[in-house]
């Protein structure tokens, strides 16, 4: 029997894949504003009438890549805001485990209404926030830390660049770190037999 169409289904949202070729299948789905671990569901039917079922968990991370091209007069959208803040948390998360755990101030839930506005209080936090990060694992200069005000000029795509190049930077530096820890080999013992 021919395949006659395959589905997906994931955090509530159900999609039909796309055939590529033959016997490959492709498709998307959003994912959800919090990481942890999800379901996913995809179903074969074919053209008598049967149904084959894969169940399958997917591990959702908060981190996106940032974007780093910003470019002048381009807009800021929910989905940039909401990236940013996300992989703020994620690195505080991260370098929390890797490092001593320290606390980053609470930036709020995720926008979801397109026709949010952004506060400078926001942005402000976004900077304090990377800071911190900065301060509690391995300091870096990734230049001066700018300070926005109500009624004043909104963030441009200068900041945006440095603010999102950080996050990539701390990323990276949290990488290798982990890399490092990973392979670090040492010696217990009383040293018995040992000349030095």
């Amino acid at each position: 029997m021919a395949i006659d169409r395959v589905e997906s289904a994931f955090n509530g949202s159900q999609r039909q894949l796309n055939a590529v070729g033959t016997d490959l299948y492709t498709g998307s789905h959003e994912a959800p504003g919090k990481g942890g671990e999800y379901g996913l569901r995809v179903s074969v039917y074919d053209d008598g009438g049967n149904v084959t079922i894969a169940d399958k968990t997917v591990g959702v991370t908060k981190w996106h890549a940032p974007r780093t091209n910003w470019k002048l007069l381009e807009p800021v959208n929910i989905k940039d805001y909401n990236r940013i803040k996300n992989n703020l948390e994620f690195l505080n998360e991260r370098a929390s485990k890797l490092y001593s755990a320290f606390q980053i101030q609470n930036m709020g839930a995720d926008k979801t209404d397109t026709r949010a506005y952004y506060h400078a209080d926001e942005w402000n936090l976004f900077e304090q926030n990377s800071d911190a990060i900065n301060k509690n694992i391995f300091t870096q200069d990734y230049g001066p830390t700018v300070r926005f005000f109500d009624n004043g000029p909104f963030i441009d795509y200068r900041e945006l660049n440095r603010l999102e190049g950080a996050i990539l930077e701390m990323n990276i530096l949290l990488d290798n770190l982990e890399a490092g820890l990973a392979r670090l080999s040492f010696r217990l013992g009383d040293w018995k037999g040992v000349k030095v």
